[in-house]
């Protein structure tokens, strides 16, 4: 199973009378379990859906099929039926074939299907998936035209009345964000939000249970949740991380297991006795919407029902720290938590270098920033694009600038800039949850038209101690606009724990009196309102001789009175020890380990110490090796260049240096050091080395390890695991023809044969199709193409049924999919 965003969007459509209310669900839930239904992809198959149509045909075709089968599970026992709509946003239905234009029709066929189905017997939510497209830079589709899609699909699902809505099986984290901005535009109701996990309790896209949690939380999601891709076992441990970081309802829907091939059909391992043992440890973990998916049927829903129906949910409280996330991990701030330190460089005020490189568009420093200041401990990265000028483009830079710094390091960041659309843009582009810097009092267009974006996007906003008549000199002062602030931020539905003050430094050197009111300033803010803080303190000394002793003692008084979020340059050794001294005596280092990991040894640790080196004199294998490592796509082009007049041959460039970057960029994949969004990075950037240095290399096929065609068996329409596949196999010398998605088994054929293939790729993402390629196995064998091997993949594949089929191996990513491959033939790269 499974929008334009704009400053001002239309206005939500208006609610159904008979349509169950958002808090009539919270109520519900706080004294009972709701049972989502279960799989359908089964049954419409064991009905008559034919191999490769969509089930969203059958809306069209044989609708009574769809509500027998939703009526099978109200009579299991479903609270809460899915409208048969997993697939029913437009980019989903052209790839099947089905014109964009039917996507209303569609969603409404679904929903009145449901209605009559459930006769009132179970609240009707209206089901939205994946659209089989990334987002860029990952994929092809903006953000804004990613809310677009799910706008076409929402609209007509909330006026055809749905209860709440459902999003599942999402795998990357700003797509989910882009669903959730077309929901909120048009629905008010009740909202649950899914991704799917993989075994190693990771999103594909390398998303951790808590970073999901912590997005969701801040984006006006009502449920957050797991479903798909494993089993129950696995998505344990999954539910039960989520929980302890939220108090938000939780749901889950699992698989039946991970399926077999069985005299030809799909056969799924878990039994309804096996959700029966796992409901309980899902309602400890917080649960408190428990389906299932994949190869479950209307048994496995009156199992988890006749548990869970004599179980109450377990009330829970939320955590007091504040969250930020990027794409992969959570941060904690609060007390108990490590003083996070606010990189401050990406800034080009009083930094001409950096002033110069963004006028010149090249984000290369803006990378070695980021990635300086995480290595010296940097937790948080701010980014500032305001170069300044009426011919800069600084909606434009700050959408490159947090690209970059995302590419480049696994921190939150901190979108700061005066100007809403580079704010929003920023938001837009934040692969988490991000700061907003900054909001004031000095006028209602300092913060009344960025709040609604920091809602919207989901992000924490700073807010600054500033009102009409400026700074405040006293801390009585600052406090007042402090409080204005906070109460404008609730009204907007923004978490206290979410707001962060800045009180403002002062120079030292102009009126020491203002300096003790910012002191004293964090500390009211702190014990008043209870919100977060933060300073950047390096302006106290401004104007003072031995600047870095007084800079310091303001940064051991600011954490004495309660800052949080110290806005510093992580590369100052003495601020580092100052901070690894206040975690260690705020408790907020348990038994010494990191301050002893740091300086037990008596010896300075090097390792955070950052040396930036002239590339001149680095070897320029060296430098392209790094290049795509690091995904450096600004400079491998340079050190092409460079290499080529340094007389290296594109054969040496390229085996010696660039895969070798590669076969280093698959070492951390596997290790789980680089995830999905690094791996593409440095595909790109080999990719674009590799199409400099191919009318260069020699005209024969004796660097040619192989010809590779692969594609998406028919029936099924996802692509992004076997585009990567794709580029990553020619990125290690392999001749690769993509035939794309839903292609029959004859044209594998045909292809493989005018191609003259070597090896044969194949892909499906859903358990209802991967049965195709057993069929095109045994096609292969039919028609003589004994001597073709065959490589199969997917998330619903494995080892096991690769042997099944008889398939030449399987690859569990595009990286060990390139390691089988050339295990096949005995050709490996040194």
């Amino acid at each position: 199973m499974n929008r334009t965003g704009r400053l001002h969007p239309e206005p939500r459509l208006e609610p159904e009378s008979d349509r169950v209310k958002r808090s009539e669900i919270l109520q519900r839930i706080q004294r009972e379990i709701l049972v989502l239904d279960g799989g359908y992809g089964t049954t419409f198959q064991q009905n008559g859906l034919k191999p490769g149509q969509p089930p969203e045909a059958l809306l069209f075709e044989k609708p009574d099929l769809v509500e027998k089968v939703h009526r099978l599970y109200v009579e299991a026992g479903a609270d809460i039926i899915l409208t048969n709509t997993f697939g029913a946003c437009p980019t989903r239905l052209e790839d099947v074939s089905i014109a964009a234009s039917k996507t209303a029709e569609i969603n409404h066929r679904a929903v009145e299907a449901a209605r009559k189905a459930t006769q009132g017997k179970a609240l009707v939510a209206g089901n939205i998936g994946p659209s089989g497209k990334l987002i860029a830079p990952l994929g092809e589709l903006t953000f804004d035209d990613a809310i677009a899609n799910y706008v076409a699909q929402v609209k007509p699902l909330v006026e055809a009345g749905v209860d709440l809505i459902v999003i599942e099986t999402i795998i990357d984290i700003r797509e989910i964000k882009a669903i959730l901005c077309a929901v909120r535009d048009y629905f008010d109701g009740f909202v649950i939000a899914q991704m799917a996990f993989n075994e190693d309790a990771r999103a594909f896209t390398g998303t951790e249970p808590e970073a999901l949690a912590t997005v969701l939380e801040a984006m006006d999601v009502d449920c957050i949740g797991a479903n798909c891709s494993v089993g129950p076992d696995l998505l344990v441990p999954v539910l039960e991380r989520m929980g302890r970081v939220t108090d938000k309802p939780l749901c889950v829907e699992p698989n039946a297991g991970l399926p077999r091939l069985v005299n030809g059909q799909n056969f799924w391992p878990g039994k309804p006795e096996d959700f029966t043992d796992f409901a309980a440890q899902f309602v400890a973990a917080g649960c408190n919407f428990i389906g299932s998916c994949c190869g479950s049927t209307p048994e496995f829903t009156r199992a988890i029902r006749d548990v869970v129906k004599r179980m109450e949910p377990l009330p829970r409280t939320r955590p007091a720290y504040t969250k930020l996330a990027s794409r992969f991990e959570m941060l904690r701030v609060g007390d108990g938590y490590p003083i996070p330190m606010v990189g401050e460089r990406i800034n080009p005020t009083g930094r001409k270098r950096l002033k110069e490189e963004l006028r010149a568009r090249n984000f290369g420093f803006v990378r070695d920033e980021a990635v300086s200041q995480v290595a010296q401990g940097a937790a948080l990265l701010d980014c500032n694009v305001g170069v300044g000028g009426l011919d800069f483009d600084e909606p434009a830079a700050m959408v490159e600038a947090v690209r970059t710094i995302q590419s480049a390091v696994r921190v939150p960041i901190q979108v700061d800039s005066p100007d809403i659309r580079a704010l929003e843009l920023g938001l837009k582009e934040a692969d988490g949850k991000p700061i907003v810097n900054s909001v004031s009092m000095e006028s209602l267009e300092r913060i009344d038209p960025v709040l609604p974006l920091v809602r919207r996007y989901g992000a924490a906003v700073l807010g600054l101690t500033i009102d009409e008549n400026g700074i405040p000199d006293t801390w009585e002062g600052r406090l007042r606009v402090a409080e204005r602030i906070v109460e404008r931020c609730l009204s907007h539905g923004i978490s206290r724990q979410d707001i962060i003050i800045d009180c403002i430094t002062m120079p030292a050197s102009a009126d020491t009196s203002k300096v003790w009111a910012t002191i004293r300033a964090l500390r009211e803010v702190k014990d008043r309102i209870g919100v977060r803080t933060a300073l950047g303190v390096s302006n106290v000394s401004f104007g003072l001789p031995r600047r870095p002793v007084v800079t310091k003692t303001m940064l051991a008084m600011a954490l004495a009175n309660g800052l949080d979020f110290p806005i510093v340059n992580p590369g100052d050794a003495e601020i580092r020890e100052i901070i690894h001294a206040a975690n260690l005596l705020q408790n907020r280092d348990p038994d010494s380990a990191r301050y002893l990991e740091e300086y037990g040894t008596g010896e300075k640790k090097v390792v955070r110490q950052v040396v930036k080196v002239d590339p001149a004199t680095v070897p320029v294998g060296d430098l392209l090796y790094a290049a795509i490592v690091e995904g450096d796509r600004d400079n491998v082009l340079t050190w092409i260049d460079r290499a080529l007049s340094e007389g290296m041959t594109p054969m040496d460039i390229n085996n010696q240096h660039l895969v070798r970057g590669m076969n280093e960029v698959g070492r951390r994949f596997n290790e789980k050091i680089y995830f999905l969004p690094q791996v593409i990075l440095s595909a790109e950037t080999m990719q674009k080395a590799f199409n400099k240095l191919r009318p260069l290399l020699p005209k024969n096929d004796d660097i040619k390890k192989g010809v590779f065609v692969v594609a998406t068996v028919r029936g099924d329409v996802h692509d992004i695991g076997k585009n990567i596949v794709a580029a990553v196999m020619e990125n290690h010398g392999w001749e690769v023809h993509n035939l794309g998605k839903n292609i029959p088994r004859e044209d594998i054929a045909a292809a493989a044969v005018a191609k003259k293939a070597t090896l044969v790729g194949l892909s499906a993402l859903m358990t209802t199709t991967m049965v195709e390629m057993k069929r095109v196995v045994d096609h292969f064998r039919a028609e003589g193409l004994d001597k073709t091997r065959i490589i199969i993949g997917g998330a619903v594949t494995s080892q096991k049924y690769a042997e099944e089929i008889e398939a030449a191996a399987w690859g569990r990513d595009a990286v060990d999919a390139v390691h089988k491959a050339e295990s096949l033939f005995g050709r490996h790269q040194p």
